[in-house]
C-alpha cells in the first residue's frame, strides 16, 4: 500500500514539474535563449520572433483576433451602407440636412472605429487585417438595390436601428468570448477594451434612434388620416439639424 502511495506522490510530482517545464519553454526568454543564444550567430530577423512568445500577443487574443479582424470588415461595410443613406437625403430632391447629417454622423463613427479596432489589433500583436470581405462583396450591388428600393424618412431609420444592433451584436460576441474563464481565450483586456469603445455607445444610439422611430410612427400615422406628414416630416428633420448643430443654409 505504501508503496503504490509512493508511486502515485511521485507521479504526480513529475506531472507538475513537466507542466512547469513546458510553461517555462512557451516564455520568451526561453526562445531566445534555446532558439537564438545557442546558435553561433546570435542574429535573428525580426520576423521569425512574431507570432510566438516574444511577440506583442498574450493571453486570449491569438484565438479572438478572427472575429475582431472580421468586426472591422463590418464596421466599413455598414459605414458605406449608412453613408448611402446620408446622399440620398442630401440631394436637391429629398433635401432633408437632418437625416444626412444623422446618417453621415452614423457613417463617421462607424469608419472611426474599425480605425481604432485596426490600431488595437496592431498593438496586440495581431496580423494584417484581411479586407477580403469587403473586396468581395459587390459595393455597386449596393448602390443599385438602393435606387431601386424607395427611401423614406421612415423606412431608413429602420435600416439604421438593424445597422445599428448588428455593430452591436458584434461587439457583445467579442465581449462574450474574452470573458469566459478558465479558457485559453480568456483576455479582460480585450472585453474592456470593446466595452469602453462601443457597448454602452451602441446601446445610446440605439436608444436614439428607436425614439426617432417612435416620433415618425406618430407621424406617419398623422398622414393616414390628414392626407400628408409633410409639414410634420419638415419639422422633424428640423429638429435632427438642430439636434445634431447643422448649420442653418
Amino acid at each position: 500500500m505504501n508503496s503504490v502511495l509512493l508511486n502515485l506522490s511521485v507521479f504526480a510530482l513529475l506531472s507538475i514539474v513537466s507542466v512547469s517545464q513546458a510553461a517555462q519553454d512557451s516564455t520568451c526568454s526561453a526562445f531566445v535563449n534555446q532558439k537564438v543564444c545557442s546558435k553561433k550567430d546570435q542574429s535573428v530577423e525580426i520576423d521569425k520572433l512574431l507570432g510566438v512568445s516574444c511577440s506583442a500577443q498574450y493571453e486570449g487574443f491569438s484565438a479572438i483576433q478572427p472575429k475582431i479582424r472580421q468586426y472591422i470588415n463590418a464596421q466599413i461595410i455598414d459605414s458605406y451602407q449608412l453613408t448611402l443613406l446620408s446622399t440620398n437625403f442630401g440631394n436637391h430632391k429629398a433635401n432633408r440636412p437632418g437625416f444626412e447629417a444623422l446618417y453621415k454622423k452614423l457613417s463617421d463613427e462607424a469608419w472611426e472605429d474599425a480605425i481604432e479596432l485596426i490600431k488595437y489589433n496592431a498593438k496586440r500583436g495581431g496580423k494584417l487585417v484581411d479586407f477580403s470581405d469587403i473586396r468581395g462583396r459587390d459595393l455597386k450591388s449596393m448602390v443599385d438595390e438602393q435606387k431601386k428600393s424607395a427611401i423614406t424618412e421612415y423606412n431608413s431609420l429602420a435600416t439604421a436601428v438593424d445597422l445599428q444592433k448588428e455593430l452591436a451584436a458584434g461587439a457583445h460576441d467579442i465581449h462574450k468570448e474574452a470573458i469566459r474563464l478558465g479558457q485559453a481565450y480568456h483576455d479582460p483586456e480585450i472585453s474592456s477594451f470593446i466595452e469602453k469603445e462601443f457597448v454602452h455607445k451602441y446601446s445610446s444610439n440605439i436608444r436614439t434612434l428607436a425614439g426617432y422611430l417612435a416620433d415618425m410612427n406618430s407621424i406617419m400615422s398623422e398622414y393616414t388620416e390628414n392626407g400628408g406628414p409633410s409639414l410634420s416630416l419638415y419639422l422633424f428633420d428640423e429638429y435632427l439639424q438642430k439636434s445634431l448643430g447643422v448649420a442653418a443654409a
